[in-house]
């Protein structure tokens, strides 16, 4: 009787409640759950690269179980750390399962920012994994509550470089004296991820300025590998001139010179520095040499003015144009029997192609407007040329001196100017006129009677 009562009490031992031990998985030999994670960039089959400064990066975490029990109440918990973080209101990644069997594959999703200030390189993450297990005792089953730290790594391997494939200018030749002229400048990417807030600033110095205020920086928010896009500067130009000696005079000519510009590239944390150098090439330059014109009065018309321009810059002028540009002064004299069409080319003189050094007459029929007092007037010309090598047009005003003088009449005579002592002997000359045909007039009237 005293055995089998020692029987029943060890059976209903046995039978009792199962216990909870919470171990970690290191103290249990006889269970080892061993864990493997890995990641992808992407979702399902699709496949990005990360890079620094990256946003909106999805990843994919998957954790294998390899064993070698069952689990129950499993939770899996990303813990993010540098160079990831969560983009803002996104959750923490974490999982929950009943039951997880060996060979068992568990997969989360999280949508992650990269720094900026990361290197492309291979990083660690951690996964926190805990976990409950049935396990044979001497006293029965028994549920162990363990966890686990499982490390696996995220690639962040994509990079951006950024290169100056070429540049030009527009026009193709910069010359001396011209005012403007753009700087375009080809950027490539020829990394393996975008680039993103890229910004290009020109940096000129004299005689070169940027021609507007912020003309000189371009701002890319995007730029793919592989890709290339154009930027324009337009640029202001000032003269860079030395004296000039001709036959006709000495004069202030534009001259020809070189500069360098550096072009400063930052993105993505990276900057470069790249110079560009500029050439400004020789040209053409005109100027007043000299004027010829009859006397002119308010409201003349049918009058000529030559005009001689001289070629002072270093190079030669093909097919020199000088047109006389509108104005309110001075118009082109139109017979009323001319012929429209024909009276157009009134407004223009061709002189051809004038070598340097060399000068050539313009000469205009022009009329002038009653409407103005007397004084001095300029006559707007416009000089144009095709510049060689590259046959740039090319233009420059030239403004022409006119002295308009009072009209001769009787009234003149009285004004209070003749009544000075600078007009004393004109008024006495215009006296003895008077009286003279007073006298001739007396004289013919007596024949007469």
């Amino acid at each position: 009787m005293a055995a089998l009562a020692l029987l029943v009490v060890s059976v209903a031992a046995f039978a009792g409640p199962l216990k909870s031990l919470s171990v970690s998985a290191e103290t249990l030999p006889s269970i080892k759950p061993t864990f493997v994670a890995f990641s992808h960039w992407g979702v399902n089959e699709t496949y990005l690269v990360a890079y620094p400064g990256a946003s909106f990066m999805p990843l994919t975490i998957t954790l294998l179980y390899e064993g070698p029990v069952t689990l129950y109440d499993v939770n899996v918990t990303l813990n993010v750390s540098y160079p990831l973080s969560l983009v803002q209101g996104e959750p923490t990644p974490r999982l929950q399962v009943l039951e997880l069997q060996p060979g068992q594959e568990l997969t989360m999703l999280g949508l992650f920012n990269v720094s900026e200030q990361a290197s492309p390189g291979v990083y660690n993450e951690t996964l926190n994994v805990t976990y409950a297990a049935e396990v044979q005792t001497p006293l029965g089953a028994e549920t162990i509550k363990g966890s686990s730290l499982v490390r696996f790594s995220v690639s962040i391997t994509g990079y951006s470089s950024l290169e100056v494939e070429g540049f030009r200018t527009v026009p193709p030749l910069i010359y001396a004296g011209m005012q403007a002229a753009e700087l375009v400048v080809y950027i490539a990417n020829k990394g393996t991820s975008p680039a993103s807030n890229i910004t290009a600033t020109l940096n000129v110095s004299s005689p070169l300025y940027p021609l507007y205020p912020g003309s000189n920086v371009v701002r890319i928010p995007y730029l793919p590998p592989g890709y290339t896009v154009n930027l324009t500067f337009p640029l202001g130009l000032g003269n860079v001139t030395k004296l000039a000696s001709t036959s006709f005079g000495n004069y202030e000519v534009p001259e020809p010179y070189n500069v360098t510009v550096d072009l400063i590239l930052t993105a993505n944390g990276l900057r470069y520095v790249v110079p560009l150098t500029l050439y400004v090439a020789p040209s053409a330059y005109f100027v007043l040499v000299a004027s010829s014109y009859p006397h002119v009065a308010p409201g003349s018309s049918d009058f000529y003015v030559t005009v001689t321009l001289g070629n002072v810059g270093t190079s030669k002028a093909r097919f020199v144009t000088v047109t006389l540009l509108p104005n309110p002064v001075f118009t082109p004299y139109i017979s009323s029997s001319e012929n429209p069409v024909i009276a157009l080319s009134l407004w223009n003189c061709s002189l051809g192609d004038v070598n340097a050094g060399a000068e050539a007459n313009a000469t205009f029929v022009l009329s002038v407007s009653s409407a103005i007092r007397p004084g001095t007037y300029y006559l707007p010309l416009l000089v144009s040329w095709l510049q060689p090598p590259t046959m740039q047009p090319m233009h420059e005003v030239i403004m022409v001196p006119i002295s308009v003088s009072p009209s001769f009449s009787f009234t003149s005579l009285l004004k209070p100017s003749l009544l000075t002592s600078s007009g004393t002997t004109t008024l006495y000359l215009v006296a003895a006129i008077v009286v003279i045909i007073i006298v001739v007039m007396a004289a013919l009237g007596r024949r007469r009677s």
